[in-house]
C-alpha cells in the first residue's frame, strides 16, 4: 500500500492507495474495513471504486466518497480496457511492457 507523492492517472492529487480488489476476505471483511476508514479517514477525502475493466465508470458511477469529494480528471479514461491507450504523460511514467501485460491481464480477468 505505497504512499504516491505525485499526480497519477485521474487523481488531482498525491495519494495513499489501498487496493484492496485481490484481497481474499473482501467478502466478509469490506464493512469492517469501510466502516473503519468511514471513522478513521480525519480531513482526508477518500475514494472508494471498485476495478470492473470499466475505469471511466469505476471512477464516476460506481465510485463513492468519504470526506470532500475531489474533481477528478477523467477526460482520458476509456469506458473500457479494450483498446485502452494511456495519455502521453501517463507513459512517461510507466514502462510499455508492464503495462500491456497489466492491460492484457484485467481485462482477461473482467472477460465475459
Amino acid at each position: 500500500m505505497p504512499v504516491i507523492f505525485e499526480r497519477v492517472g485521474p487523481h488531482p492529487l498525491p495519494m495513499w492507495e489501498a487496493d484492496f480488489h485481490n484481497y481474499k476476505n473482501l467478502d466478509t471483511e469490506y464493512g469492517q474495513v469501510l466502516q473503519w476508514l468511514q471513522f478513521n479517514h480525519g480531513s482526508l477525502p477518500i475514494l472508494i471504486h471498485p476495478h470492473t475493466g470499466h475505469p471511466l465508470k469505476d471512477h464516476t458511477d460506481n465510485a463513492f466518497w468519504l470526506g470532500k469529494q475531489l474533481s477528478l480528471d477523467t477526460s482520458y479514461l476509456p469506458e473500457s480496457f479494450i483498446g485502452w491507450k494511456y495519455a502521453k504523460r501517463d507513459l512517461e511514467k510507466i514502462e510499455d511492457e508492464a503495462l500491456d501485460k497489466e492491460i492484457q491481464s484485467e481485462a482477461q480477468s473482467h472477460a465475459v
